[in-house]
């Protein structure tokens, strides 16, 4: 196992962009995932969605982290920069199998 530990110490490393140091949703991942908590209804998703958006707007890394994002792609998944990206879509309710 510990010959393990460098390569996951490596991609977490890689992970982190000094460019994001200070920024404002430090700690708070949850408010910046685009993806529903499981009891969470679409209204609820889309207040916590501009709740996060609104602490974007007073961040002092926005223009940074948006372009971190943008060089990011299509990997980019939550709230950046005020904006959600990679927004997951909810699973089709009605193909359920009710019991």
């Amino acid at each position: 196992m510990s010959g393990q530990w460098p390569k996951i110490r490596d991609a977490v490393v890689g992970l982190v962009d000094e460019r994001l140091e200070g920024a404002a949703c430090v700690g708070r991942a949850p408010l910046f995932d685009t993806d529903p908590a499981v009891d969470e209804d679409d209204d609820a998703t889309a207040y916590r969605l501009n709740a996060a958006a609104r602490i974007c707007r007073s961040c002092p890394v926005l223009s940074a982290c948006d372009a971190v994002a943008d060089e990011q792609g299509r990997g980019v998944l939550g709230v950046w920069a005020g904006r959600a990206r990679g927004t997951p879509r909810r699973p089709d309710r009605s193909a359920e199998v009710g019991g």
